[in-house]
């Protein structure tokens, strides 16, 4: 491997012109499945606008976001305004479901093959039953893997690339535990362990949050607010370029309003304290929806068999890797 991580005269199965085609028909045939099948809402995304009493923020501003953060500087502060606002159109749009597509920005990212300051995401918030087990998550994080590569299979979008993973069944998918996957590597580090565990199967779907394990503090940042630690789930696939897992996909229940405050409470008390939340985040009677998350900047990279996230999504880039890139004649989005 080359410098940046490219491979040696490195040549993309897919030219940027039919990438940047692929993504928009990819992604519009994502979306427009999930919002039939659900019956969602279509809503716009938030603006993440300079409020220094509140990172909810869903009013509109004067400027498209603000790194204006007061609470010790932690990445998901900008992140969170999407996500609670989400929480808070649930509770307006109450036993309704709802779809919406947004960046999530990962101001703090060092950037590598697999990392960027920006990335995608699908979001549908579904309007939540009674009683539900973990099976029921993980059955869903599979189910819609199983019919975006069917999109990805058997549309038009074959006609531009077809993957060689063409076929896919139950038994490509293992269940596991976060915990379990700590328990089972002690002598090193979680995102090590994780990687090692997950280059050994084809697809995990890892049950809990990697960042609530006391070894995962070095992974990157949780919205506490946002997920139920413990009923949530990611679906992951193995790069083996770059030798690291890729999150796909994740769903979780969103908590309601006392969870989302004990969680805020023991992971970043910070926050809480200095009032950076909306007081209507913690009202008791919140509705506690289900989050399904496509990591469309990710898929996209996966299914059209990409070495760097710079071939797939506009980001900011270090002047170094564009004159690399530049260099050895590589297209960048």
């Amino acid at each position: 491997m080359k410098r940046f991580k490219f491979p040696f005269a490195y040549e993309p199965k897919v030219n940027l012109k039919n990438t940047i085609v692929y993504s928009s028909i990819f992604k519009q045939h994502i979306f427009d499945f999930l919002k039939n099948k659900y019956k969602c809402i279509n809503i716009d995304p938030t603006f993440i606008v300079d409020n220094k009493n509140s990172q909810v923020s869903y009013l509109f501003g004067d400027r498209m976001m603000s790194f204006d953060n007061k609470a010790n500087n932690s990445i998901y502060l900008l992140n969170s305004s999407q996500d609670n606002y989400l929480l808070l159109a649930g509770k307006t749009l109450r036993n309704e479901n709802f779809i919406t597509y947004a960046p999530f920005i990962k101001r703090d990212a060092t950037q590598t093959n697999l990392d960027s300051i920006i990335n995608w995401q699908i979001d549908v918030e579904l309007s939540m039953p009674l009683n539900l087990n973990m099976n029921y998550f993980t059955t869903l994080a599979r189910e819609t893997f199983y019919s975006i590569a069917n999109i990805a299979n058997n549309s038009e979008l074959k006609k531009i690339h077809r993957p060689d993973y063409k076929k896919i069944n139950p038994k490509d998918f293992d269940i596991v535990s976060a915990q379990k996957i700590e328990n089972s590597y002690p002598t090193l580090p979680l995102h090590e362990a994780f990687a090692h565990y997950c280059s050994q199967h084809k697809f995990v779907i890892v049950v809990g949050n990697l960042r609530k394990l006391k070894s995962g503090k070095n992974l990157e940042q949780s919205i506490p607010t946002a997920q139920d630690n413990d009923l949530s789930c990611g679906l992951y696939v193995y790069d083996k370029v770059n030798n690291k897992p890729i999150n796909l996909i994740n769903v979780c229940k969103r908590p309601d309003g006392i969870t989302s405050k004990k969680q805020l409470s023991d992971t970043n008390p910070i926050e809480l304290a200095n009032e950076l939340y909306d007081k209507n985040l913690f009202i008791k009677d919140r509705p506690t929806n289900i989050s399904l998350v496509i990591n469309y900047t990710n898929l996209l990279f996966y299914f059209l068999d990409k070495i760097h996230l710079a071939e797939v999504v506009k980001s900011v880039w270090p002047d170094e890797f564009i004159k690399f890139v530049k260099t050895e004649k590589i297209e960048i989005y």
